[in-house]
């Protein structure tokens, strides 16, 4: 069965330094920096809120194909 993030809808593929699997452990932490600092933040855009879930959904792949959750 493909990643949870290969069967995205295209129009959450915003960014494109936050549509990609997560591949390693820099990646990992860089996409919880990206979504924590998103999270920070009064007011989102339209964008920001649809990559923060983007990245909620990528993060969550990449830690149970590592951790096995």
């Amino acid at each position: 069965m493909p990643a949870i993030a290969e069967r995205l809808p295209s129009k959450y593929l915003v960014k494109a330094e936050a549509s990609e699997i997560i591949a390693s452990r820099e990646q990992h932490e860089a996409y919880i920096q990206r979504l924590w600092n998103c999270n920070a933040k009064a007011h989102r855009s339209a964008e920001e809120t649809e990559t923060a879930k983007l990245l909620v959904v990528l993060i969550a792949d990449y830690e149970t194909r590592q951790f096995h959750y």
